[in-house]
């Protein structure tokens, strides 16, 4: 056994050629990973950023219909200014425009414009003199200072009034 140890470590050494690499060879290999690579980072980034918007209007949605209950609630109280539900014309114009920030976690905050419309669709007077009125509760949000809404809630409600 022994003697087959010394054999090995004994062995001739045979001539071995130093092969030279070339610039040109290292830039072509390293642009190929580079190129094999991008999409390992691009396609996780863009589902991230996928599953961020969907989390924000998910966060949207929900402060949409807790804006819904208040103004139901409201309209309940009887705190909506009849003139609003019951005027001559319909309202075109928000009652309230707003700025509201969407915290998903300290870092991640988007900030929306929220705009209220409270608007009739019928109104009909009985003949026990008691104006009853369909109520249109409109929510738009958009980003500041962009053309486009990026969720709209609704709901409707009935009031009535003595007159």
């Amino acid at each position: 056994m022994l003697l087959f140890f010394q054999k090995i470590v004994n062995m001739p050494k045979t001539a071995s050629k130093k092969h030279s690499f070339v610039l040109l060879e290292i830039l072509i290999a390293f642009a190929l990973v580079s190129i094999a690579i991008l999409p390992f980072f691009r396609y996780p980034f863009q589902h991230m950023q996928k599953e961020l918007s969907t989390l924000f209007e998910m966060e949207l949605e929900r402060i949409a219909q807790n804006k819904l209950t208040e103004l139901h609630t409201q309209l309940f109280q009887k705190s909506i200014a009849e003139q609003l539900i019951f005027a001559d014309g319909r309202q075109t114009k928000p009652i309230e425009t707003n700025r509201i920030s969407v915290d998903l976690a300290p870092n991640f905050t988007r900030t929306y414009e929220e705009k209220v419309f409270v608007t009739w669709e019928r109104q009909k007077l009985s003949n026990d003199r008691i104006m009853t009125a369909l109520v249109y509760f409109k929510l738009q949000y958009r980003k500041p200072n962009k053309r486009w809404i990026i969720l709209q809630a609704e709901s409707k409600a009935v009031a009535q009034k003595k007159i």
